[in-house]
């Protein structure tokens, strides 16, 4: 699920600063520490040059391969680009920043703002540290629109003076992302349309709501091909929604749909089960009087905007729950949760402890064990957690920073290696003929239960424990055919490609 947020006041005709950068010869990274894990996880830690404070993982440079971006000293953006050898590279591109007075950035937004094809990247600054006693120091949303050869134009906008989130999503469906910030004092939400890149200095349409409302998420709530905006009041714990209505909002389309178990914590949405409704998870925190909570509520969509009243699961991942991602981690077709906890609080003395990431695997069809299935350590409190291919291959990495940038790089563990397929060398026949390619295929766990080719519209089922089967084909005229094939088993572990070709000489 791709998660969104940003901030306000956007001006066509303010630039503070332009700036072209290019790209240095990158020497490899090489990990300060490497633990190999029994779980599956690789830990490496390498340092930056600099203490880190926001993190994202997108592809920049458009080569297919996921790239990693950290803020660095609240002041520089770093870019770690991910090498032909699939390793991060040590030194990263750099991009000046020149936030004043800020105590916390965020990186809400990597994706193509302008429509060149080409990946931006927006960051917002948040609160100074002694914001009460500079009170006219306003927010900074900066836009890094991104030109040739890895330069970037780098667009400044003042946002606001008091704390201000956002979230990016297309509002009235021309194709293009819109900004949505959410400002407290007073609760508002205002709407900044794109026009190709640039945004007009006063937002497209603004609402104002009398009670502590949060926005947490823009998505298609109801599934009617509008993106609507999901709203937490925390006064009466009550999740309510804003239905789009033809790329506009008004107050009097909000709906409640939930009444949460805690007035703080996270509120996250995801498809978790198999159905297409959109799933609820709540963390609690232990904020305020919650203090040293252990559970994580869990609510299944039972239709459309249908859920029961009480949860259908209460997770226990570990001490104060504070931040949650959602991917196939163990690449079997469902969807499973990692959460970051923040361990006991300072509490009569007793010096707060641990801090660990848990995961629960989604066991059959959300299905879920209340206790984590796996828990991985953190050094120190982390915020926010990012996932993540890092390394090309396949599988989710996780990257926690504290200071220095840590990565859980998945691995395959031994009983888990997908198939391999092999296929005889290319050969000829001659027209009219019946091609028939034997593939012989490695499988340590389990057995291949489909295949795919080129040729077909889709994979196909096998009913064999063999390790080879036939692929068998006519061909319709002379020509050079190029066949490729892979395989999966019963664990959704899917080959490699593999490819052959059959020249059909004429008779």
């Amino acid at each position: 699920m791709a998660s969104l947020s940003v901030s306000r006041s956007l001006s066509t005709s303010i630039i503070i600063s332009l700036l072209s950068l290019v790209i240095l010869n990158y020497p490899y990274r090489t990990p300060t520490t490497a633990l190999i894990m029994d779980e599956g996880y690789i830990l490496d830690t390498f340092s930056s040059e600099n203490d880190s404070y926001a993190w994202k993982v997108a592809d920049i440079n458009n080569d297919g391969l996921n790239d990693l971006i950290v803020v660095e000293d609240f002041r520089t953006l770093c870019i770690y680009f991910q090498n032909e050898k699939h390793e991060l590279n040590s030194t990263p591109l750099r991009v000046a920043l020149n936030f004043q007075y800020v105590h916390i950035v965020r990186i809400p937004y990597t994706g193509d703002l302008n429509g060149d094809g080409r990946t931006d990247i927006a960051i917002l600054s948040s609160y100074p540290p002694f914001w009460h006693e500079k009170p006219t120091q306003r927010r900074t949303l900066c836009i890094l629109y991104q030109q040739q050869n890895m330069t970037f134009s780098l667009y400044k906008y003042y946002v606001g003076e008091w704390e201000t989130t956002a979230q990016f999503g297309d509002v009235n469906n021309d194709g293009e992302d819109d900004i949505i910030f959410f400002k407290e004092n007073p609760y508002t939400i205002e709407v900044y349309l794109n026009r190709g890149g640039l945004f007009y200095d006063h937002p497209d349409e603004t609402l104002t709501f009398n009670t502590t409302m949060f926005l947490d998420y823009v998505l298609d709530f109801d599934l009617d091909g509008w993106i609507d905006l999901m709203l937490f009041d925390t006064n009466i714990r009550t999740i309510y929604y804003l239905k789009n209505i033809d790329g506009v909002f008004k107050n009097e389309n909000l709906y409640p749909v939930l009444k949460t178990r805690y007035p703080f914590g996270g509120v996250y949405y995801c498809k978790i089960d198999s159905d297409d409704y959109w799933d609820i998870v709540q963390l609690n925190d232990g904020y305020g009087p919650y203090y040293n909570s252990n559970e994580t509520y869990l609510w299944f969509a039972k239709g459309p905007l249908l859920y029961n009243t009480q949860p259908d699961y209460i997770l226990h991942p570990g001490w104060n729950p504070d931040y949650a991602v959602f991917t196939d981690f163990n690449q079997d077709a469902r969807t499973d949760i990692a959460i970051l906890n923040w361990g006991t609080y300072y509490h009569c003395g007793v010096e707060g402890h641990g801090y660990n990431l848990t995961i629960f695997y989604q066991h059959g069809d959300g299905h879920f064990n209340v206790h984590p299935d796996l828990s991985l350590p953190v050094e120190h409190y982390t915020f926010p957690v990012e996932i993540g291919d890092l390394n090309h291959d396949g599988l989710d990495d996780i990257i926690v920073v504290e200071h220095n940038i840590t990565i859980y790089f998945q691995y395959w563990p031994e009983w888990k290696i997908p198939p391999n397929v092999t296929l005889p060398d290319d050969f000829s026949v001659e027209f009219p003929a019946r091609v028939s390619i034997k593939v012989r295929y490695e499988e340590n766990f389990g057995k291949v239960i489909k295949y795919q080719w080129v040729e077909d519209d889709g994979p196909q089922m096998l009913n064999v424990t063999e390790d080879s089967f036939y692929l068998n084909f006519t061909p319709s005229s002379p020509g050079v055919y190029r066949i490729s094939v892979r395989v999966e088993d019963e664990y959704h572990f899917q080959s490699e490609w593999n490819e052959i070709n059959v020249t059909v000489f004429p008779n």
